[in-house]
């Protein structure tokens, strides 16, 4: 498969990937991705409350012992040679924002995972950069082949993964990084397609893999383990009711998974819970009266304990989006804050007290702004200061992150 089809089919799937966002990716995360399930012989053998809509500006606390590292693009509007697009970092560190350059110029930055303040990986255009905790260097990548796509990156204290797809063979692809280099591993067991979602629990690998059919709305998304007795990976669920784009667990017994299904023109969000050892998919009739059953796709999604939850998405008509919704699940209930005119595609919770989210703003259901970041306090979802390009359009698509 070409990569434009890959992109076109990603785009319809996730409706999420403007920035290539993998879900949930990628970070160590105490709450969110870190807690898995454990291995069984099952179907899977692996095992916000407030309408206030306030977007003042606030000055964040300086006393947090975490990082956050979001991932940005300028927006080449006019499409001249004269103004192109690149990627950037935004870094929050002691209670501000900066913008950070990538050592080279990277078009489009697509994932980025941090094991600590002091290890981080991010992948762009197919190449790979590290952080040491002072400044971002271009590193070895898994493959220098211009027919692979890297879609996702994963940083561990003792390791490191990669995964995407073949173009040619159409296969899925996925790397460990150990002792200094770059190992493909056996992804043999797999349908064809490709691989991003990167995960991690107990020291276990996991990631979300997607199989096109002869239409790009015809596909199918799974759960994939990398089993570490045979060096394999292996699918241990599919059947979630739409593209996944993003998984998070509250514990081992306990996750969510998003995205999006499609019928072209239409799509929307959908959602699958994880409890009792199976999966099943979420009524779109719990949701409030702002989902849109013809207009909407999940974005990111986060999980604090079992049946407290977070799933971020965007709604409109079409080929329009007209701004984003936040729900949260709690007490068997979802409750929404509805923000006008943004597209917000990435979520960090840290506790129930404080989250965050990135994206841009979006004018006349196409045009876009500039980069927005909201902090979840108090009950609200407030938007934050931060310091980004001086060009008139950008945003921001990805975050992780970044524990001491």
């Amino acid at each position: 498969m070409s990569r434009y089809c890959l992109l076109i089919a990603m785009v319809i799937i996730l409706l999420a990937c403007l920035l290539a966002v993998s879900c949930d990716d990628d970070d160590d995360d105490d709450n969110d991705d870190n807690d898995n399930d454990a291995v069984d012989d099952d179907d899977d053998d692996i095992a916000d409350d407030d309408d206030d809509n306030n977007d003042d500006i606030t000055d964040d606390d300086a006393s947090e012992d975490y990082e956050l590292w979001a991932l940005g693009r300028t927006e080449d509007l006019d499409n001249t040679p004269e103004s192109e697009s690149w990627g950037f970092f935004l870094h929050y560190k002691q209670g501000a924002w900066s913008m950070v350059l990538p050592p080279d110029p990277v078009v489009l930055l697509n994932s980025i995972s941090c094991a600590s303040a002091d290890k981080c990986l991010a992948e762009g255009s197919d190449q790979i950069l590290r952080y040491d905790g002072a400044q971002w260097a271009m590193a070895d990548a898994p493959s220098l082949r211009s027919d692979i796509n890297i879609l996702d990156v994963l940083s561990l204290n003792d390791a490191d993964w990669a995964v995407g797809g073949d173009n040619d063979s159409d296969r899925p692809l996925a790397w460990l990084y150990e002792d200094g280099a770059w190992q493909a591993t056996d992804t043999s067991g797999l349908v064809d397609g490709y691989l991003t979602g990167l995960i991690e629990v107990s020291g276990q690998i996991f990631a979300l893999g997607t199989s096109i059919g002869d239409e790009y709305w015809e596909y199918i998304t799974y759960l994939a383990w990398f089993d570490p007795a045979i060096d394999q990976w292996v699918e241990i669920h599919r059947g979630f009711s739409g593209g996944v784009g993003s998984i998070a667990y509250a514990n081992l017994n306990w996750a969510i998974t998003v995205g999006s299904e499609s019928n072209p023109p239409m799509y929307w969000g959908t959602a699958d819970i994880y409890q009792d050892g199976q999966w099943e998919a979420v009524d779109a009739g719990s949701f409030p009266d702002s989902y849109e059953s013809a207009g909407s796709a999940f974005t990111d999604c986060a999980a604090l304990a079992p049946g407290d939850a977070w799933i971020l998405g965007i709604y409109g008509s079409k080929v329009w989006t007209y701004g984003s919704t936040v729900y949260h699940l709690q007490d068997g209930q979802w409750s929404d804050a509805v923000f006008e005119e943004k597209y917000l595609a990435a979520m960090k919770m840290i506790d129930a007290e404080d989250g965050w989210i990135a994206g841009y703003e979006l004018f006349d259901g196409t045009t876009i702004g500039q980069g927005v970041v909201l902090r979840y306090r108090d009950g609200q979802w407030v938007q934050q200061e931060i310091t980004g390009p001086t060009d008139e359009n950008w945003m921001l698509g990805v975050l992780t992150v970044a524990q001491p």
